[in-house]
């Protein structure tokens, strides 16, 4: 729909000028390179299209000067358009930012609080080996938690501890492999898959990191190849058929791409011309677009990616801190009850916090006045309906 929307807009554009009646010298390339002056009048539809593009799209080569007070009456109206256009398309690429931001800020906390859980609870069935190792690398946390479940001696698992957090961004990529190779082997149910342990195995391989590399950056690439095939296209004409040098066929290309319009062909009153510097435009400046979108959207992930890790390594520490200062005040007890262990449970995974949990109790007491710690299920059942109450009017 965007696609018929641009090309409407554009062959509309070429239709007015071409009925306009606009009178332009422009240039004409000579057979011995030489470059003469023409009259052209009117313009013919070519021409018109050639107009219609580099005047909606910004790029402004300048060889056209209109002479029809109705023409220049609707450029201003097609260049409004076309900046319509262009700020259209940079807000929809700002909330796919945003959208793709929120995704990996919720995914990462997603795949992080399933993975905690499940260390928690000691329950390991389907940790993925990749996904535990990158974990592990990431949020220095995971080692702690699983050196303390290899390691019966405090004192050499605190070694260990040491050990990682001192060691380079390699050297820990290499001690989490080593980590879950470990627990494959010791921990009960975890990783029993044989297929598992062989991509732990193979995750060092050189050509599988390139493999990884490039799925990561697909687009960018693919992008970039496009990007410089066009390129390479747009001085291909200028050097072969208007008879530049590299360099300046280079900055034909690059600034016809980039709207800048520094550059223009040496004549427009060959149709081929003209018809090939505007598709080149047509085509090539949302490829450029596209390409600077790619990139934009790879510096928007990293620096997602890092704020996230950061505001979940606060949580992870944050949920461990709260779990210690609960479990004092439970330390010299001989044993705990299911509500207790519930919530030393759900402090430590960070499925909660104290102040959820003080508010929760502090609701408790409100409908225990007597302190007998049970509360009538009338009294419960009473809240729920207020609670409903309320919900339905705020709708």
């Amino acid at each position: 729909a965007a696609v018929a929307v641009v090309a409407t807009w554009l062959m509309v554009g070429a239709l007015v000028y071409f009925v306009a009646g606009n009178c332009s010298t422009v240039p004409r390339l000579e057979r011995d390179g030489s470059v003469s002056d023409v009259t052209v009048c009117p313009w013919t539809f070519p021409q018109s299209f050639y107009f219609s593009v580099q005047t909606g799209l910004s790029i402004g080569f300048g060889l056209f000067e209109e002479t029809e007070p109705a023409s220049k009456s609707y450029s201003m109206v097609h260049i409004v358009l076309g900046s319509s256009v262009m700020s259209g398309a940079l807000a929809m690429f700002a909330h796919i930012i945003l959208v793709r931001m929120n995704f990996i800020e919720v995914a990462e906390k997603k795949v992080v609080s399933a993975t905690h859980s499940k260390l928690c609870l000691d329950d390991f069935s389907g940790v993925n080996s990749h996904e535990l190792c990158r974990l592990i690398v990431t949020y220095p946390h995971f080692a702690e938690k699983l050196i303390f479940k290899l390691e019966v001696d405090p004192e050499k698992a605190q070694e260990r501890i040491d050990l990682f957090q001192r060691a380079t961004v390699k050297g820990k990529i290499r001690l989490a492999k080593e980590l879950v190779r470990e627990a494959r082997q010791h921990l009960h149910g975890f990783m029993n898959s044989e297929d598992e342990a062989r991509v732990v195995d193979e995750e060092g391989d050189h050509c599988l990191s390139l493999v990884r590399r490039f799925r990561a950056h697909h687009a960018l690439l693919i992008n970039l190849g496009i990007l410089t095939s066009w390129t390479a296209l747009g001085i291909f004409f200028s050097v072969h058929f208007d008879n530049n040098d590299f360099l300046t066929g280079f900055y034909f290309s690059v600034s016809t791409l980039s709207t800048a319009g520094m550059v223009a062909v040496k004549t427009v009153e060959s149709s081929a011309h003209v018809l090939f510097a505007a598709f080149f435009a047509l085509v090539g400046v949302p490829i450029y677009a596209m390409f600077l979108g790619s990139f934009a959207n790879i510096l928007v992930e990293n620096v997602s990616r890092s704020r996230t890790q950061d505001t979940v390594r606060d949580e992870l520490w944050r949920s461990e801190k709260e779990f210690g200062e609960r479990w004092a005040q439970h330390e010299s007890k001989e044993r705990v009850g299911f509500s207790e262990f519930m919530e030393l449970q759900l402090l430590r995974m960070g499925r909660i916090d104290r102040e959820c949990m003080e508010s929760l109790r502090r609701h408790f007491d409100q409908l225990d006045p007597d302190h007998s710690g049970f509360i009538d299920a009338n009294s419960l059942w009473k809240t729920r309906d207020a609670i409903d109450v309320r919900s339905t009017k705020s709708t």
